[in-house]
């Protein structure tokens, strides 16, 4: 019985990559006959292709939502990693250093003595999510503009004592590499970068000739169906608006894997990842640095269980076990209003630009509210998990620690935090 054992172990540990093949395959079809993907995935195996190939809701080759391997996505904030890369790089040429500070290249920032370009990199620079844009049309604003919008903000955190995402460090730190370039930021990818790297099919849509963006993929989102949404609408950023295929990331990735890039880019755990997505459209790329495995995931569709996604390709590559896609019927349980009562309160949501959401307890059921407008009623899985779609995986997960509560809010595959106030 032992030997059986350890013989089962060792032939799932050492899978072939055909055998991987088969189960991304697997996975994948399964999460298109539940639509729950529409889009392209790429793993390799150290320098070897695994598993390429699309995945498509509608096989019609008319409809708005095909794509094929070749098809171009926008990436949204993979430009960070790709930024973080050349800062990278740009030290190595002597153009800046990662300590300097901000305000040695743009001296009437506030506060810019303060920030360095490494606070900008790991967003830990104190600078919001979000600049204060409200009523205004991003499209309109030049890179100038938008810098203008950044000096008006103020600091959440002394730089250096906290750690908050940051689209606003994000555009200080484009606009930075573009000025020390002598162009914009999609200019010196385009004209310098992605050539360099022979990303043929890359490209940024602003300050850009855009000359071989030939198959873009439409984005979707789920109204009974796969429904268009506009690609550029006014919540996007010209600076970095960028285009890609899943085969040019993988080059990218390749170029990344060489020092010193991979010891500044990977994490604790010892990898290099960065999702991107906006309305209709979700991307993620992850490098495994001990394992020397990599994958690319694009998604002209954004209701995907993303964070499910790139669990399972990691346990895939790894021999791991794990579970097949399946319909979810959930079924609620009642909870008496005095349990429903612990979980009251304002909730607020720094990393989801500041979201705010009020849960009050109404004819016996837990409510949410935001700016004083009721969303939805939960219904109760048990008495810390709620939901309000019996069809959906999307939770409210409520723990109850000490001095401030939390909650944790699965959002189209995505798990976002929120604190008591």
């Amino acid at each position: 019985m032992g030997c059986a054992g350890t013989k089962a172990s060792l032939e799932y540990g050492f899978e072939t990559d055909a055998k991987k093949a088969k189960k991304i395959n697997a996975y994948f079809s399964r999460l298109v006959a539940l639509e729950e993907f529409n889009g392209v995935v790429l793993v390799y195996n150290n320098t070897d292709k695994v598993f390429e190939s699309a995945f498509n809701v509608n096989p019609d080759k008319t409809g708005s939502s095909f794509i094929d391997v070749s098809s171009q996505f926008d990436i949204h904030s993979i430009s960070k990693l790709m930024a973080k890369a050349i800062i990278i790089d740009m030290e190595n040429r002597n153009l800046l250093k990662r300590s300097d500070s901000l305000g040695k290249y743009l001296s009437e920032f506030p506060n810019g003595d303060k920030i360095t370009i490494q606070h900008l990199m790991d967003n830990t620079s104190g600078l919001p999510r979000e600049p204060n844009l409200i009523g205004l049309d991003k499209r309109d604003l030049s890179n100038d503009e938008i810098i203008a919008w950044a000096k008006k903000e103020t600091l959440e955190f002394e730089p250096g004592k906290g750690k908050q995402y940051s689209n606003v460090g994000y555009e200080v730190l484009y606009y930075l590499i573009g000025k020390l370039h002598h162009t914009t930021f999609t200019s010196y990818l385009e004209n310098q970068y992605f050539p360099k790297l022979e990303m043929i099919s890359s490209g940024g849509h602003f300050y850009t000739k855009k000359t071989n963006l030939v198959n873009w993929a439409q984005n979707h989102q789920y109204e009974n169906g796969l429904a268009q949404v506009d690609n550029i609408n006014e919540y996007v950023y010209k600076q970095s608006m960028l285009y890609s295929t899943a085969t040019d990331l993988q080059k990218f990735i390749e170029h990344i894997k060489q020092e010193p890039y991979i010891s500044l880019l990977k994490n604790n755990n010892g990898i290099v990842s960065w999702t991107g997505g906006a309305e209709g459209v979700r991307s993620h790329v992850q490098y495994n640095v001990d394992k020397d495995y990599s994958f690319i995931v694009l998604a002209n569709f954004d209701d995907i269980p993303l964070d499910s996604i790139v669990e399972t390709l990691e346990k895939i590559m790894e021999g791991k076990s794990f579970e097949m896609p399946k319909a979810v019927e959930r079924t609620s349980i009642f909870l008496s209003e005095e349990v429903l009562r612990k979980y009251e309160g304002t909730y607020y949501f720094a990393e989801a630009n500041h979201l705010v959401l009020e849960f009050k307890v109404e004819d016996s059921h837990l409510t949410i509210y935001q700016d004083g407008q009721l969303l939805t009623a939960l219904m109760a899985e048990n008495e810390t998990t709620f939901f309000y779609d019996q069809s959906s995986k999307e939770s409210i997960q409520f723990q109850l620690l000490h001095p401030k509560s939390q909650i944790l809010f699965d959002w189209k595959g995505v798990t976002l935090k929120g604190i008591r106030k």
